[in-house]
């Protein structure tokens, strides 16, 4: 009990401390899933509808930066069309790297989805073609990754391997080393990040791409220096508490 009391204690003092700016390893492990549903409530919604209909193959960059949400590097808007993707689930305005007027490239993209606050959840509609398993979320604070996982290793929570299912009209999809589409949510575990950046490894051997849609997001708590200063009195007396018993 004293251990997991001490790992608890931990993590909350890598988490304040991240939010606080110290450099200090990572603790926590972020929990990433792909599903068909989604039962979290988060303080902000952002479904890129903001602006309109963008014209086809938009770079985007700042265009929703009033909705708490700024892109860096290559993404584009509705590659392959307004509502180009309604059928999973993402009307509208989507983002992607697939290819601009709806022809994929043989580029390596990456870009960098930046929120205006830092978070500890996130979720956003999603289709992913990957067909070798490498391209990679990587959780970001300060601009320094804190956390990087295998976009297609991640579980579906509900939906069998190799299957394709219909909800309310909207197909969801599980094609591991291949194809999914769905919900993915990303819950820091404890650990909290401001960015969240989607990298393209293989692009130049076979077609790779990300699409999506409807991003929401939970604001981190940020603690009191009170807080941190009690955390960190904690984590000093029971380190002091274990060496005494280990003498």
């Amino acid at each position: 009990m004293a251990q997991q009391s001490v790992k608890r204690l931990l993590r909350g003092f890598s988490m304040a401390l991240l939010i606080g700016g110290i450099p200090l390893e990572v603790l926590a492990t972020p929990i990433v899933t792909w599903s068909t549903t989604d039962s979290g409530t988060y303080s902000t919604t952002v479904n890129f509808e903001s602006t309109g209909p963008l014209a086809n193959a938009t770079v985007v960059t700042n265009q929703f930066q009033a909705d708490g949400l700024v892109f860096s590097g290559t993404v584009r808007a509705n590659d392959c069309g307004y509502n180009g993707w309604v059928v999973y689930g993402m009307p509208g305005n989507t983002l992607d790297t697939y290819g601009p007027y709806c022809y994929v490239n043989a580029t390596n993209d990456q870009f960098t989805m930046t929120f205006d606050t830092q978070v500890s959840q996130a979720a956003f509609d999603a289709y992913l073609f990957d067909d070798l398993s490498v391209d990679t979320f990587d959780l970001l604070y300060q601009g320094s990754s804190v956390a990087s996982v295998v976009a297609m290793q991640s579980k579906y929570t509900d939906l069998g391997t190799n299957n394709t299912v219909i909800v309310a009209g909207r197909n969801f999809v599980n094609y591991p080393g291949y194809v999914r589409a769905g919900i993915v949510t990303i819950d820091g575990d404890g650990l909290v990040f401001d960015a969240v950046r989607f990298t393209e490894h293989n692009a130049t051997q076979t077609n790779t791409y990300l699409v999506l849609d409807n991003v929401r997001y939970n604001a981190a708590a940020v603690p009191e220096p009170a807080s941190l200063l009690l955390v960190a009195g904690g984590i000093a007396g029971l380190a002091a508490v274990r060496r005494r018993r280990s003498a």
